[in-house]
């Protein structure tokens, strides 16, 4: 099995705290903050050029991934990278391109994910597909990584279909609603233990030098709508695949 890093914290959430959650989301991400405090002028052009009008959340988001990845094991040309179901997100690429990765990002997702900026400068391709395709065989790559996929693993399993799953999420009361659902279905219990089954057979499947980094927390569109079914399914499901990975002393 490979290395398990958990960015893990308990709590579930009341309206009030979601409130300000999305308050510090919606304030929190400044040009400012990152100029006084941080200043890295190469990563700030990344983002910049990979997004317009900025998106100031993707630059502290990938600057969080650059440092995580940077102090957990040195990057080499021959390094492979796995990302799981990214999306329409950007996060983990502009990580990897801050740090002038030089190996080989693979990106997992059962639909075509967003096209990567012309100022990626390392090899990359879509591997069509969901984790449970993964679980053939050994896995080769040095790092697997995912960023917020926990809700996206229990809304592709209640909902098979991308083309379902599409016409759901571009509805924000659709969503809403599907949430509520899923939480009152004799299954979703079931399902949520699928999930966690998932990854650690995932981790099973890693090669012992090899890293998995999950990064969870409540989705931002969730706390917008005050979404309390999905907040709740998806933070109960991580809190429980955490208590069941080993503990890193």
């Amino acid at each position: 099995m490979g290395n398990l890093v958990l960015a893990f914290y308990c709590k579930m959430l009341t309206d009030t705290e979601i409130d300000g959650i999305a308050l510090d989301r919606r304030t929190s991400f400044t040009p400012e903050y990152w100029n006084a405090a941080i200043g890295d002028e190469r990563h700030f052009k990344l983002v910049l050029d990979a997004k317009q009008p900025p998106d100031y959340r993707l630059l502290y988001d990938s600057w969080l991934w650059r440092n995580v990845i940077k102090h957990i094991k040195p990057l080499s040309p021959e390094t492979a990278v796995l990302e799981l179901l990214p999306g329409n997100s950007l996060t983990i690429p502009i990580a990897l391109e801050s740090l002038s990765f030089k190996g080989t990002l693979v990106r997992l997702n059962d639909e075509t994910p967003v096209s990567l900026p012309a100022t990626i400068g390392f090899s990359e391709y879509w591997q069509a597909g969901q984790i449970t395709d993964l679980l053939t065989a050994p896995l080769p790559y040095d790092f697997i990584l995912a960023n917020h996929v926990i809700d996206d693993l229990l809304f592709n399993l209640y909902f098979p279909s991308p083309e379902q799953r599409e016409v759901i999420y571009s509805d924000s009361r659709a969503c809403k609603s599907a949430w509520n659902s899923m939480s009152q279905s004799s299954c979703i219990t079931q399902l949520q233990k699928q999930a966690i089954e998932m990854l650690l057979a995932l981790a099973s499947h890693m090669r012992s030098l090899s890293v998995l980094i999950l990064r969870h927390y409540p989705s931002t569109f969730a706390l917008r709508s005050h979404d309390m079914a999905r907040i709740t399914l998806e933070m109960e499901t991580y809190f429980e695949f955490a208590g069941r990975c080993p503990r890193v002393s």
